[in-house]
């Protein structure tokens, strides 16, 4: 029985992977989802996502959704990652004084 690619289509378009827990074997793992832009969920490997998909592999690189002993039909890359931020921290206030006052206090 193969999914029908239309519903596939609507599917990816309703489905985000905000992050992801995996195992080393992937076989084990927690995928937080969002479904048609409502707060993410915890999902675990083997519960359902929507309808008759569930989650049925999470690693290191996303997450894989389909039918229950079926082929995966839809594969969700994790997001990537804003840059680091880069520049320099202002210098600290008032801690050099406090040093400074406590060493002269001895």
């Amino acid at each position: 029985q193969g999914i029908d690619p239309n519903a596939l289509s609507a599917l990816a378009g309703r489905i985000q992977l905000q992050g992801a827990f995996a195992s080393v074997q992937g076989a084990r793992g927690v995928a937080l989802l969002s479904v048609d832009g409502q707060p993410a969920r915890a999902v675990r490997v083997g519960q359902m996502v929507d309808g008759d998909m569930v989650l049925q592999r999470v690693d290191a690189s996303g997450a894989q959704i389909g039918l229950p002993d079926g082929p995966t039909a839809l594969t969700l890359p994790l997001p990537t990652l804003p840059p680091p931020a880069t520049g320099t921290l202002p210098p600290p206030t008032g801690v050099s004084t406090a040093m400074n006052n406590a060493a002269n206090e001895d």
